[in-house]
């Protein structure tokens, strides 16, 4: 009875069939799309910051009653955007790489690769629900101080 109860996974092997793979081919098209979209719009928004960047400091107290970055000094403000930017852009390649393993391993049937491929991915959640919960407890403990 102790061998029927085997909870390693060493042994199974996944077998894609055409069921799963015309959605991780799609899944993986759209990834693509939206994370080449986003690599784009990161260098959009710093060619952007580079060229009305003092016009933007110069006018950061003017935002408003939530503005959080009013009183900060410019190098600590440029500090938090390159922060953001470089965080956006890892979890973006996350996504990326996943596009490209999994397509790469529907063209040759690479079940290693497939799993790197969904491994990324899981990375690009569990980032995500990370970041998720952090902003919902920065916007619950913003909406009780004011």
């Amino acid at each position: 009875m102790n061998e029927y109860q085997n909870d390693t996974l060493e042994n199974l092997t996944l077998q894609v069939d055409e069921d799963l793979k015309l959605p991780l081919s799609q899944m993986a098209k759209w990834t693509k799309f939206i994370s080449v979209s986003m690599f784009v719009l990161m260098g959009l928004l710093a060619v952007l910051f580079v060229v009305g960047g003092t016009a933007f400091l110069s006018n950061i107290d003017k935002f408003g009653k939530f503005n959080v970055l009013a009183g900060l000094e410019s190098g600590i403000i440029i500090g938090i955007i390159i922060f953001a930017v470089v965080i956006f852009a890892v979890i973006f390649y996350f996504m990326y790489n996943f596009s490209v393993k999994t397509k790469a391993a529907l063209m040759c049937d690479d079940g290693a690769l497939l799993a790197s491929g969904i491994q990324s991915l899981k990375t690009f959640v569990i980032i995500n629900a990370i970041l998720g919960m952090i902003s919902l407890l920065v916007t619950i403990i913003t909406l009780f101080n004011y």
